[in-house]
């Protein structure tokens, strides 16, 4: 973020931004020349461009807020490691440290992490625990559907490590949530997935794994008696 090609990006997508909420519902999208600018950036083989993959990545949230299509066609396949391993590390890099999403965004996003599942353990390296965070934060929070069949996908896809760490993670969101979302939460879909886990579904259930789990508990005081 500290190099001239870093530095550049981020001023050029804060000049976005700006130009963005002061035309408010005249904004019709990236105007020809950032597309043109951001589109060399997406595809260039230079350092520099490489370089400025990872923050157009981190900031994927943004600029889906500026322009859906082009973000969709040009920005979240950077995410895809079947198709550019390295290009895909480095994005999902720049994302787990800055990035943001909601759940418009969620929706082309989802199948990009479901693709990282199986390399999470393997390749993600200081940044799976923060894969990880963000799947709790995703199951915690989204109000689609495909979140929460994800969590059992991710569960037959990673290891033991990426499990207990997830269990852990969930459990810090539920002790920030107010009463009425966790007694929600827990009608939608929280009862029926703990008692999936307990009864080996989709892989078996670890001690430490159960260990974090029970930890749920303490802050689930709305439905705690059925818990």
């Amino acid at each position: 973020i500290n190099r001239p090609a870093g530095t550049l990006l981020e001023f050029w997508l804060r000049t976005l931004s700006k130009s963005r909420q002061e035309l408010g519902d005249q904004w019709k999208g990236l105007p020809p020349e950032d597309e043109r600018f951001l589109s060399r950036v997406v595809s260039g083989e230079s350092y520099a461009a490489e370089l400025g993959r990872i923050l157009v990545a981190s900031q994927v949230f943004l600029l889906f807020s500026l322009d859906e299509a082009w973000t969709i066609q040009h920005v979240t396949p950077l995410f895809s490691l079947s198709t550019n391993l390295k290009r895909a590390l480095q994005a999902w890099h720049g994302y787990l440290v800055w990035g943001h999403w909601n759940d418009r965004l969620l929706v082309h996003m989802l199948p990009r992490y479901e693709e990282a599942f199986p390399f999470v353990n393997s390749h993600f390296e200081k940044l799976r625990d923060a894969f990880c965070d963000h799947l709790a934060g995703i199951a915690a929070f989204s109000k689609i559907d495909p979140s929460r069949r994800s969590l059992y996908n991710f569960s037959s896809a990673v290891t033991d490590q990426e499990r207990i760490r997830w269990a852990a993670s969930f459990g810090q969101v539920l002790k920030g949530m107010d009463d009425p979302a966790k007694t929600a939460m827990w009608a939608q879909w929280l009862r029926q997935y703990w008692k999936d886990r307990l009864d080996g579904i989709p892989v078996p259930l670890t001690e430490k794994e159960g260990e974090e789990m029970i930890e749920w508990s303490i802050h689930l005081g709305p439905v705690f008696s059925e818990v």
